[in-house]
């Protein structure tokens, strides 16, 4: 693997790791029916993820535009929404929304599904290898420039000053 392929890679993973960590953290605290800690963790990862959550809508799906279908893509955008919609339902929460057994239910499955995704996301990193290294040293480029802005996922409304 070339250096900037590395680079990427390595960064790409760190993020996820800690997207995946942060949801299932999210999970663990709603099944423990502890809201406090629920949103606390989703105020947290709308923080943390908003730099990658940016660079993926702005630039990685992008580049992954000649290699993926425009469904593929677009269902990629959808899920980015539903998981920022999730965070804001669970900063949004009351104590009696969480009693409720099959509500809480329904939220825990939007949790498990969105891991799914953070999972799948993941995996996308191979789909890179035909990208050339100055395509690939410029997706690493904006990575660091949003870790810089750091925008926060849940502000963020698929902006164009991120771009």
């Amino acid at each position: 693997m070339t250096e900037i392929k590395q680079k990427l890679f390595d960064a790409f993973k760190a993020d996820h790791a800690l997207l995946g960590s942060g949801f299932y953290t999210l999970a663990t605290c709603l099944r423990n029916n502890d809201i406090t800690g629920a949103k606390e963790i989703a105020v947290k990862i709308g923080i943390e993820a908003g730099p990658h959550i940016a660079f993926e809508e702005q630039a990685f799906y992008p580049a992954l535009e000649r290699f993926l279908t425009q469904e593929e893509i677009n269902a990629m955008y959808v899920e980015h929404k539903k998981g920022q919609s999730l965070l804001q339902r669970i900063i949004d929460l009351d104590e009696s929304e969480m009693l409720n057994e099959a509500n809480k239910q329904a939220i825990l499955s939007e949790v498990e599904n969105f891991e799914s995704h953070v999972s799948d996301c993941g995996e996308l990193f191979g789909v890179m290898g035909g990208l050339s290294e100055p395509e690939l040293q410029h997706l690493y480029d904006k990575l660091t420039d949003y870790k810089l802005r750091a925008p926060n996922w849940l502000s963020h409304q698929q902006d164009a000053t991120l771009n």
